[in-house]
């Protein structure tokens, strides 16, 4: 992977952590780790022909899916409150 790229998913993580930690324990957030974001975006690439050159967006893919799956239905949000 291209240095560039490399320090672009490294910012692009940061700023996904920091937004994530900003958000109320009490919503039921769990922020997604490196580890699963990182096999999330494997299997992106695999999904996708395995093709070089979608590092980025199949990483920021992979977060926005988990992320999606971490928060809480409305239906459970509206049980607690």
């Amino acid at each position: 992977m291209a240095i560039s790229k490399q320090k672009e998913i490294e910012s692009s993580t940061e700023s996904f952590s920091a937004a994530a930690n900003n958000l109320p324990a009490s919503q039921g957030f769990r922020q997604p780790t490196h580890d699963e974001i990182a096999v999330a975006a494997y299997e992106i690439y695999c999904s996708r022909g395995a093709m070089d050159g979608g590092e980025l967006e199949d990483w920021l893919e992979a977060e926005r899916q988990l992320l999606a799956r971490s928060k809480p239905s409305e239906k459970s949000r509206s049980t607690t409150a």
